[in-house]
């Protein structure tokens, strides 16, 4: 019985292998991409009102805490 469960949930991560292909890898790699920019606009120290501006419209969050 063990054994039917493993051998069908090997099965079960083939077919799901064979619809998403490499869409996960591709996915990641895209937030990766998108993680690294953002980072760096946000530890980029604003050196002008529009610099502050900029990153205020990067993070609603802190926009809605200074107002």
């Amino acid at each position: 019985m063990n054994a039917d469960a493993h051998a069908d949930l090997e099965a079960k991560f083939v077919q799901r292998k064979e619809v998403l292909g490499d869409t996960e890898k591709v996915m990641y790699a895209a937030m990766d991409v998108e993680t690294e920019a953002v980072d760096e606009r946000v530890w980029t120290v604003p050196t002008s009102i529009a610099g502050v501006l900029a990153l205020l419209e990067l993070c609603p969050e802190l926009r809605r805490a200074t107002s």
